[in-house]
């Protein structure tokens, strides 16, 4: 048992004076129960008659049990009640760290192994919790007393409980590492089970679509029969513990009777002392079974708090720890960044790009050159190597990444929807944004255009992941959220992955700064970024780069024409319907 685990436990448990008094007062309420049942039968002589006597011996062992109860009642509601309560704390901790991690932690975890970690994990926690206050507390503090009591009602049958006691220590410590194995490879074989059932379900429309239904079966099915195995091998395990240590207190209890009784048929001791210590004994053996039944939950929640120790301790925090906050004017910088995912192994190479405020920016670039690597450092997800971001001039490394990204919208390629209504997926982030603003950002995004045609309007249950809705619609829903925050840099990254490209333009126009209106009006419109592989679209910007080997490599508007005309992309691209007939000189 490793002492930091129960330090970092003790944490979440928090049990104050008053909560910790309350529990040894119901543990030591038991004890005081059984003791005076005890002193009941020490007053018994052998040959006594049962008489008048025996009624109020009846009547105070009914009031006794009576207490005995309610005190075991109060105590396990009591330890229900601390558990709970320290399994709250710890999950609303654990979703705040997952909150706060950097993005590399999550492109090397499971996504599967971290549902485990949150759910069945922390369940095993409250188990173990649960199991140490209601039931191990009680049994320690109860068994305690009950060992000075034994000793005081008869030292010798006390000494031969001594000497059997060993037998049960070594039966535990044998079992628990063997015990504590078997939970290991189950968590582990459960672990991959949980990631792979989350796998079916993603994968369910594909599979039908394939027709591998039977593959996947087959597959699934081996995977059940390797849990299965765990499952046993550890339900085996824990049966042998439980009847080897129940076999060692049957043979405690049959010892001390046999012996016992020839102590008073020798006269040594009198029938009710020897009823009064079997009483106490069979309570010794009540507390001491309860121990061994909460062993396994102990030691799997002792497993689970261990996992859950690693994820707070090792997780790696965000790259920035900046605390400025300023309203940024939408100005976004490169300077001569490295960065990549794995060591020596670079995507971009002393990159610079400058985003100007208000301006309108195509990027362009094969799959795999580094255009989501560049949302990702223009997000703050990642710290480069080497060079540095800036964002109107303001250093990364000074600012608050949160209030930069609270500026920052980004349209995905396959954008995410709560199982929700069209209204909250919109206003996601922004609880309390007004309703006029709402309809404001949906009709710039045209989501008003379908929206109204369905019978519940904005309120329409849009499904998980939005299945009921088109690929486009789903994308105008994120656009409007995007727009609702009123970001000061949009990037639209594959517009034209839902959309085609004359409906993508239609929406970027409506976002661009129309140049008839006031200078505060325009001075509004965000800093635009369009990743694409649509080069008749990227003709649309003010200006246009081609991200090829690490390096952003302005392109002239003629480089793009002759690559339009002569269908000699500089990387894979499929030609589409030219919307550029409907755009302005101005950003021509």
């Amino acid at each position: 048992m490793n002492l930091t685990i129960w330090r970092w436990s003790w944490r979440w448990l928090r049990l104050g004076p008053r909560t910790l008094g309350w529990l040894v007062m119901l543990t030591l309420l038991q004890l005081a129960a059984i003791l005076l049942i005890a002193l009941v039968f020490q007053d018994l002589q052998g040959g006594a008659s049962v008489g008048v006597t025996a009624l109020p011996r009846v009547a105070l062992m009914a009031v006794v049990g009576a207490a005995s109860a309610v005190g075991l009642f109060l105590a396990r509601v009591a330890g229900g009640h601390a558990a709970a309560t320290a399994v709250t704390r710890l999950r609303v901790a654990a979703l705040e760290l997952l909150y706060t991690r950097a993005q590399a932690f999550y492109a090397r975890s499971n996504s599967g192994n971290l549902h485990s970690l949150l759910i069945w994990d922390t369940e095993r926690a409250f188990k173990f919790f649960e199991a140490l206050l209601g039931q191990m507390l009680a049994a320690l503090t109860v068994g305690l007393g009950i060992v000075v009591a034994l000793i005081w009602l008869n030292p010798m049958l006390a000494l031969l409980l001594a000497f059997i006691a060993p037998f049960l220590f070594l039966a535990q410590r044998y079992s628990l590492p063997i015990l504590r194995r078997d939970f290991e490879r189950r968590n582990q074989v459960f672990g991959k089970f949980n990631s792979d059932m989350l796998a079916v379900l993603q994968l369910l429309p594909l599979t039908r679509a394939q027709t591998a239904e039977a593959q996947e079966l087959a597959s699934q099915t081996r995977a059940l029969a390797g849990l299965q195995k765990s499952v046993e091998a550890l339900l085996t395990q824990q049966a042998l513990q439980h009847a080897l240590q129940n076999g060692i207190l049957v043979t405690v209890v049959g010892v001390i009777l046999v012996i016992g009784g020839s102590q008073v048929a020798a006269g040594q001791i009198t029938v009710g002392s020897l009823l009064a210590f079997n009483v106490i004994l069979l309570a010794l053996r009540r507390y001491a079974q309860d121990a061994i039944a909460v062993t396994p939950t102990l030691v799997e929640g002792y497993h689970a708090l261990e996992t859950l120790h690693h994820f707070f301790t090792a997780s790696p925090p965000e790259p920035y720890a900046g605390t400025r906050r300023c309203r940024l004017r939408g100005e976004f910088s490169l300077r001569d960044v490295t960065f990549g995912y794995h060591d020596h192994a670079p995507i971009l190479r002393g990159a610079s790009l400058t985003l100007a405020p208000h301006s309108f920016t195509a990027l362009v670039g094969p799959n795999g050159a580094g255009k989501t690597t560049l949302v990702n450092l223009l997000l703050g997800l990642y710290k480069p190597w080497q060079g540095a971001l800036t964002a109107d001039g303001y250093a990364y490394v000074e600012l608050d990444m949160h209030a930069v990204r609270r500026q920052i919208g980004v349209l995905p390629q396959d954008p995410l929807l709560l199982d929700g209504t069209i209204w909250e997926n919109i206003t996601y982030g922004m609880p309390d944004a007004s309703a006029e603003a709402t309809l404001a950002a949906a009709q710039s995004a045209a989501v008003d255009v379908f929206a109204r045609e369905f019978a519940q309007g904005y309120q329409t249950l849009v499904g998980e992941r939005g299945v009921r809705l088109s690929g486009g619609q789903r994308q105008r829903i994120a656009l409007a959220r995007v727009l609702l925050r009123q970001p000061k840099l949009l990037i639209l990254d594959e517009p034209t992955n839902h959309l085609d490209a004359a409906a993508a333009w239609q929406l970027i126009e409506k976002i661009l700064p129309d140049e008839n209106l006031p200078s505060a009006r325009r001075t509004a419109a965000p800093t635009i970024l369009l990743i694409t592989h649509d080069l008749t679209l990227a003709r649309c910007a003010q200006q246009q780069y081609l991200l090829k080997q690490g390096r952003f490599e302005r392109l002239a508007p003629e480089m793009l024409d002759r690559v339009l005309t002569r269908n000699a992309q500089p990387f894979q691209v499929e030609p589409i319907s030219d919307p550029s007939a409907t755009v302005r000189g101005e950003h021509v």
